[in-house]
C-alpha cells in the first residue's frame, strides 16, 4: 500500500461540509482515503464523503456518507475509510463535515494505492527481492526467481518444429562459478534416459541428444550465460536442422540442472510442448 497524497488543514470550520482535499488520478487505482479530525467539540455525528468526476469534466458523483460518533471527552477520530477504483484524470473531491461547534478543527486526509497486484507485478517485486538476497554475501534463500515464478503462475515452454531456437532464461541465481549446465526436455516418462531426451544440451558439451536419440552435430545446440552472470540469465541456441527432427503435438517437461563443484541442483523446471510448423518450406 502505497501513499499518494496527505493533505492537512488547520483551524477549520466544518459545520457544513468542506473540502478538505482534491485528487487528480495520474492512472487507474484503487484509492483508498482516510479523514482525521483533531480538536473536535464532540459529543455527535461526524460525516466524510467523496465526489468522483470522470477525466474532470462533466457530471459529478458522490459516494456514500461515511460517518462515526464521537463522545463528549473525546476530541480527536478517524472516520472509516472511504474506497473507490478511478481511472486516469478522474478528479477525487473529500469533503467533512462535523457539529454546530466545530469551529477550529484540525482535518488530515490521506490517500492511499490500494490496488491488487497483477501477476507480472508479482514477478517483479519477486525479482526485485531475489537480486537483493542474491546480492548478499551470507543468505539462506537459494531457490531461483524462475522456481518460484513457476510454482505461482506455472512455468510452460512452447518450441516450434523446425524453427531455429534461441529461447533466453532469467532469474536462475548467481551462475558465476558453474562447472556445468543441462537443458534437457523430456516426453512423459521422467525416467528416460538423458540420452534418449527430445533435447539435451550442455554448456561444456553442446548438443548432446535429439528426438530420442543421441545427437551427431554438437555445434548445433549451445548454452550461452549473459552477461554479468550473477544475474542468472542464459540463452539456450538449436539449430534449425535439429529442431525439424522433433515430434510434434507431444506435451513433457524441461528443466536446467547445475553442477557446481561436486553439488548438483536442479534450479528451475516446467511443461513442455513441440508445436507443428504450418509453412515447411525450409527443413
Amino acid at each position: 500500500m502505497d501513499l499518494l497524497q496527505t493533505t492537512t488543514l488547520a483551524a477549520q470550520t466544518i459545520v457544513t461540509p468542506l473540502l478538505v482535499a482534491t485528487y487528480t488520478a495520474t492512472a487507474r487505482l484503487t484509492v483508498l482515503i482516510n479523514v482525521s479530525v483533531s480538536g473536535a467539540a464532540g459529543a455527535g455525528v461526524y460525516r466524510a464523503c467523496v465526489t468522483r468526476q470522470r477525466a474532470g469534466v462533466g457530471a459529478i458523483y458522490q459516494s456514500p456518507t461515511s460517518a462515526a460518533g464521537l463522545a463528549a471527552t473525546v476530541t480527536t477520530l478517524w472516520l472509516p475509510s472511504l474506497s473507490l477504483a478511478v481511472n486516469s484524470g478522474d478528479v477525487v473531491k473529500v469533503y467533512a463535515q462535523g457539529l454546530a461547534a466545530d469551529v477550529a478543527v484540525g482535518v488530515v486526509t490521506e490517500i492511499f494505492d490500494v490496488t491488487p497486484p497483477v501477476a507480472a507485478d508479482i514477478t517483479a517485486a519477486i525479482a526485485a527481492i531475489l537480486c537483493n538476497v542474491w546480492a548478499c554475501g551470507s543468505r539462506t534463500l537459494t531457490m531461483s526467481l524462475a522456481a518460484v515464478k513457476s510454482m505461482l503462475l506455472g512455468s510452460k515452454l512452447e518450441l516450434w518444429r523446425g524453427d531455429t531456437l534461441a529461447q533466453t532464461i532469467t532469474g536462475l541465481g548467481d551462475l558465476s562459478l558453474v562447472d556445468d549446465l543441462w537443458f534437457t526436455v523430456k516426453k512423459q516418462n521422467l525416467n528416460d534416459l538423458d540420452a534418449t531426451s527430445e533435447i539435451q544440451i550442455s554448456l561444456t558439451g553442446g548438443l548432446l541428444a535429439i528426438a530420442g536419440a543421441t545427437a551427431t552435430t554438437p555445434a548445433n545446440g549451445s548454452i550461452v550465460i549473459n552477461l554479468p552472470a550473477t544475474q542468472g540469465s542464459i540463452t539456450v541456441n538449436l539449430a534449425a536442422v535439429e529442431m525439424a527432427k522433433l515430434d510434434i503435438d507431444f506435451t513433457g517437461y524441461w528443466d536446467i540442472q547445475k553442477l557446481t563443484g561436486v553439488v548438483v541442483q536442479t534450479i528451475t523446471r516446467g511443461n513442455a510442448s513441440v508445436l507443428g510448423d504450418v509453412t515447411r518450406r525450409i527443413i
